[in-house]
């Protein structure tokens, strides 16, 4: 009650993404595959990377050693790059029934998601393979400014590699098409990143590729950096000893040390740009919801005003069949729908003309055949319907209710869920209302999600990881029960529950 009194009112974006963006920290930490997996891949190759250029000479070997390291280190992680589709993919389901239950915007959730992964996979690691590399493969230490820049460098080629796969993955079609498509495109950038061929060497119509290839950028910067002041030495039988300038070895690649400061811009530049082009085909179109909408039937409608009273009773009359009921309800709480039109995208009609009425403080079963509609039914009162034709009224109470109204008044669990695998119940059900009751204080939001696991006998396994199909956590039972607890959280008025007790046993369902 003190949380209804308080209000269900979503949390803002900012709020959003400090959420969303704590939560992701927690599934990487956690993840096996995701967090601690990729820590032990850089770290196994940094050592192998350190034996393997351990101490550069100044010679010529020891300057294409420093070529030769500086290209392996771009070429690792602009494949490593492509965890970005990984990371993002697996979150493809929960973001699709999340973002249609209105937990939060698709932006608040790619800044938060990209965020956690930019400070994972391109700061933490990156950073660890410096830490491990730099020292032992014999690199100058010019204090503190030269491994600095090949650490801003290495982040450079790891963010611009990500939001590359993600940009790949985002336009194709699925994710055995996305990642091909990806490592293409890195492949393509990674053959004009300077190291391969010289500039002058490629034919003019192919040159602007290494402009715009940041691993051509950061090559450079990198290895302008190291090869910047540094005194070689070539020493032969026949002839006298003789110091070379570094920079001299860099002119026969055709970089100009001079640029250094340039290519960092146009490579930080490049990694912002494709960051953004990648989150626009992820909200318009990737991730993005078809909506479903209600065409107005009446006069009164189509001016967007309410039915009044007298208007609600005659339609509340007029639902009032021995198959729908036969007891007078009050409109003030009921969930009424007429007229509805039902239009898959193959062109086959669901229902046409449905009416009905859910009653206040009764349940209502819906039943029929496979394939009848009723899960289009339920999305369609909830207002996540997708992919479907729809016409129609539905009415909360007295008032006309949009899809955004539907969406936020009515909960809805669905056949299959989009749990975190990662996070225990109660995680689980605290982040739904966390973003769901931004008005609440936290101990109201506290009391609320231990109503919860009480209601629906999760206490027991309250901190017991969700788990997934390889990973393996609670029941299915339980499970389905912590799908409920995601949408009653929110102490909304009207939930639907498509198929609520398979999985359970018969106690359970009751």
């Amino acid at each position: 009650a003190s949380v209804q009194a308080a209000g269900a009112v979503p949390a803002s974006p900012p709020v959003q993404v400090l959420i969303l963006w704590q939560r992701s920290l927690l599934e990487a930490v956690r993840s096996g595959t995701g967090g601690l997996w990729s820590f032990g891949v850089v770290l196994v190759i940094s050592l192998f990377v350190a034996l393997t250029f351990k101490d550069l000479n100044n010679g010529i070997e020891g300057v294409q050693n420093r070529f030769g390291s500086i290209f392996f280190v771009q070429l690792f992680f602009a494949f490593f790059g492509l965890e970005a589709c990984t990371r993002f993919y697996v979150d493809r389901p929960r973001l699709e029934r999340e973002r249609a239950a209105h937990f939060y915007s698709v932006p608040s959730y790619f800044i938060a998601k990209s965020v956690a992964y930019l400070w994972w996979y391109c700061l933490l690691l990156p950073a660890l393979f410096v830490a491990v590399t730099y020292s032992m493969i014999g690199y100058q230490s010019g204090g503190f400014a030269k491994p600095l820049v090949f650490f801003l460098c290495i982040c450079g080629t790891m963010a611009s590699a990500s939001g590359i796969s993600l940009l790949c993955l985002s336009l194709s079609s699925s994710f055995a098409s996305g990642m091909p498509t990806s490592a293409i495109a890195l492949t393509v950038f990674l053959m004009y990143s300077g190291f391969l061929q010289r500039r002058d060497a490629i034919p003019p119509a192919l040159r602007w590729l290494v402009d715009i290839s940041p691993f051509a950028h950061s090559f450079a910067a990198m290895i302008s950096s190291e090869l910047g002041g540094l005194e070689t030495v070539i020493d032969t039988d026949e002839h006298a000893t003789v110091n070379i300038q570094g920079d001299i070895w860099l002119y026969q690649f055709n970089i100009d040390p001079g640029n250094m400061p340039q290519n960092a811009r146009v490579l930080g530049t490049f990694t912002v740009c494709i960051w953004v082009l990648a989150f626009i085909p992820i909200w318009r179109g990737w991730y993005r919801s078809t909506s479903c909408s209600f065409w107005p039937q009446m006069p009164c409608m189509s001016r967007g005003a309410c039915r009044d009273e007298k208007e609600v009773s005659s339609v509340v009359s007029a639902l009032l069949r021995p198959d729908i009921g036969d007891k007078p309800m009050k409109a003030a709480g009921a969930v009424i729908w007429q007229d509805l039109f039902a239009t898959l995208p193959n062109g086959q009609t669901l229902y046409e003309g449905l009416a009905g009425i859910a009653e206040v403080g009764r349940p209502l079963a819906v039943l029929g055949p496979s394939g009848c509609g009723k899960t289009t039914l339920l999305s369609c009162l909830a207002g996540e319907a997708t992919g479907t034709t729809l016409s129609g009224q539905v009415f909360l109470g007295s008032k006309v209710a949009s899809q955004a109204t539907l969406s936020q008044a009515v909960g809805y669990v669905r056949q299959e869920d989009a749990l975190h695998p990662e996070l225990s119940v109660r995680e689980a059900i605290a982040f739904a209302a966390a973003l769901r009751l931004e008005s609440a204080t936290r101990k109201q939001r506290a009391a609320q999600v231990d109503w919860v696991l009480q209601r629906l006998g999760l206490k027991a396994v309250a901190d017991s990881r969700i788990g997934g199909k390889k990973d393996r956590g609670i029941s299915g039972g339980e499970r389905r029960r912590t799908a409920v607890g995601v949408e009653l959280v929110a102490a909304r008025g009207v939930l639907c529950l498509d198929e609520p007790t398979s999985g359970l046993d018969e106690q359970s369902a009751l």
